[in-house]
């Protein structure tokens, strides 16, 4: 138990994530990550991104998206550099 707290710790504290060319559709569960400064989710099948709505990834900068089947209307409000 102590070994699966300290991991869950350590991964709050990522602060770049890269898991491009995965079929993602969705980045459910990425909440968690409020330390997230690069996230690298291109060239998925990503529909669905709201869990970067949720306001808790303040610090994300950089969101490399591209290659996805995204609206442009759910990345329109987030304030990072897209790529």
């Amino acid at each position: 138990l102590t070994v699966c707290l300290s991991l869950f710790l350590l991964v709050r504290e990522l602060r770049y994530v890269n898991v491009a060319h995965n079929k993602l559709k969705t980045l459910n569960g990425i909440e968690p990550l409020g330390q997230l400064e690069v996230l690298k989710c291109n060239n998925n099948v990503l529909e669905d991104i709201s869990a970067l709505s949720s306001g808790s990834h303040r610090r994300l900068t950089q969101l490399w998206i591209s290659g996805n089947q995204l609206d442009v209307n759910q990345i329109s409000n987030l304030k990072v550099a897209f790529f």
